[in-house]
């Protein structure tokens, strides 16, 4: 758990920064975050989508709805972790891209 915090925080660390840097805001939301990064294409449109519905599930946990169903968290949750695993991967090779 505490690895996904620091992906979690690695996101929040990474999307505004290059989005502003490359005037590409600003974003109206958290979600939207994600789709602007995926239509210039730092991250691939799917991986995007489904990070920006990672924002449902964050929103879930830091807002402590007293009606989430602990069980559809926790499979969301996990589904999360690899998908987070992949926002690095693309951040990466876009970085990586940019300094050439």
């Amino acid at each position: 758990m505490l690895s996904t915090s620091f992906r979690s925080a690695s996101i929040g660390d990474y999307k505004r920064p290059s989005i502003a840097d490359e005037g590409w805001g600003p974003a109206p939301s958290l979600r939207d975050h994600f789709t602007i990064l995926g239509s210039h294409k730092v991250l691939e449109p799917e991986l995007a989508t489904a990070l920006a519905g990672g924002v449902k599930v964050r929103n879930l946990i830091g807002h402590a709805y007293a009606d989430v169903d602990a069980a559809k968290l926790h499979e969301a949750a996990t589904e999360l972790v690899g998908v987070l695993d992949a926002f690095c991967a693309e951040v990466l090779r876009y970085a990586e891209t940019r300094t050439r």
